[in-house]
């Protein structure tokens, strides 16, 4: 009897420890409801925006931008389909040099598929297995093998680990020592249309932790080297899936695609200091979901009827964060296309700056960076 009762203790303080967690987890609550229509751009955004146009040489020319990441004085980006080549410039966007070179030499790379920065020091990842290391000016410095797993993106947890997604049928998570070799793993092999590879599934939040997030798990995690632990939920409430349901199933595959318009499904998730930045599709509707971390106030907008009335255009989007700035990014033919057909517009404080770099544009540029602060919201 006594020991039955200590075994009930122990399981009701497991459960109250549970709950007060899941209590103290931070939530996005999403209500589609309440989505705004018709909202112009400018509406959201400071004036001050600075506008980039990444110089256009033989040598600097990007068929797209699939990562970028930014220091104080540089900005990096990485072309993983096109050119399989990273890009440095500086905040002027002024090209300065590629950070090493395409081939099968023991200081090159095959493949690019992700990149981190670390102090000085830029890590490549080559081709699922290697990690390539350069300085700032280029100069090579190491390439490691990872012994016993392969991965598609990564991040820094320390100075003796990282964390990987990884590839194949492995484990979605994958942590790894100092040596490159797996030390855990988590979020198990389920099916490809689960182990879909995500928009910015391994960043960093403002804070310098390391954040991950999954396909159809509303639930982003902090990882460390010694775990994961739930961070954030994004609370899609009647809306959310739980793939649960799903797993295990007959045909689980077709149902769960045939299921999802009847979902909210998160596309892309940034941060910086003052924003989270959450893109989700539900009914096959894009919404772009704001919430100001000061206020704890947020806005919901259905893009399908959101007005770009600083670029005029709508294929532009947010591809990475820079201090207290989201950095959205406008291909040239895009902008010179739609923009002809606003002349008439009134000029202001958000068109000018747009304007002023029309004339030195051509449509086979370079990718065009804004850097935008949202305002408060209130």
């Amino acid at each position: 009897m006594k020991k039955l009762f200590i075994l009930l203790l122990i399981t009701f303080f497991a459960c109250s420890k549970e709950k007060r967690i899941n209590q103290n987890i931070d939530k996005l609550i999403v209500d589609v409801s309440v989505a705004e229509d018709k909202v112009n751009l400018s509406e959201l955004i400071k004036s001050n925006y600075a506008v980039v146009s990444l110089e256009t040489k033989d040598e600097s020319i990007i068929g797209g931008i699939d990562k970028i990441l930014t220091t104080s004085d540089f900005i990096f980006v990485l072309d993983i389909f096109s050119t399989e080549a990273l890009y440095m410039f500086n905040k002027k966007g002024e090209f300065i040099r590629k950070i090493g070179e395409k081939g099968d030499g023991p200081t090159e790379y095959t493949k690019p598929l992700d990149f981190i920065i670390n102090e000085n020091e830029i890590t490549i990842l080559d081709n699922s297995v290697f990690l390539v290391s350069y300085e700032f000016n280029g100069r090579f410095i190491n390439k490691e093998k990872l012994e016993d797993f392969s991965g598609f993106k990564f991040i820094n947890l320390n100075k003796d680990s990282n964390a990987f997604i990884g590839a194949g049928l492995s484990d979605n998570l994958i942590i790894s020592d100092k040596f490159n070799m797996k030390v855990n793993s988590y979020f198990p092999y389920i099916t490809r249309a689960v182990n879909v590879l995500e928009i910015n599934p391994l960043f960093e939040d403002y804070k310098g932790n390391a954040i991950y997030r999954r396909f159809l798990n509303d639930t982003l995690y902090k990882v460390t080297k010694l775990g994961v632990n739930p961070h954030k939920i994004i609370d899609y409430q009647d809306k959310a899936i739980d793939i649960n349901e799903f797993i295990g199933t007959n045909n689980m595959k077709d149902k769960l695609m045939n299921a999802l318009g009847d979902y909210c499904i998160t596309s892309y998730y940034y941060e910086n200091k003052k924003f989270e930045h959450l893109g989700f599709l539900y009914e096959d509707i894009p919404y772009l979901f704001l919430r100001d971390i000061d206020t704890k106030k947020s806005k919901l907008l259905n893009l399908n009827t959101f007005n770009n009335d600083i670029t005029f255009e709508d294929e532009s989007y947010v591809g990475g964060v820079d201090e207290n700035s989201f950095i959205m990014i406008v291909e040239p033919q895009d902008l010179l296309e739609n923009y002809n057909k606003f002349q008439n517009e009134i000029e202001n404080a958000y068109t000018l700056k747009i304007r002023s770099i029309l004339d030195e544009v051509k449509k086979e540029d370079n990718p065009i960076l804004l850097f935008v602060d949202y305002k408060s919201l209130k």
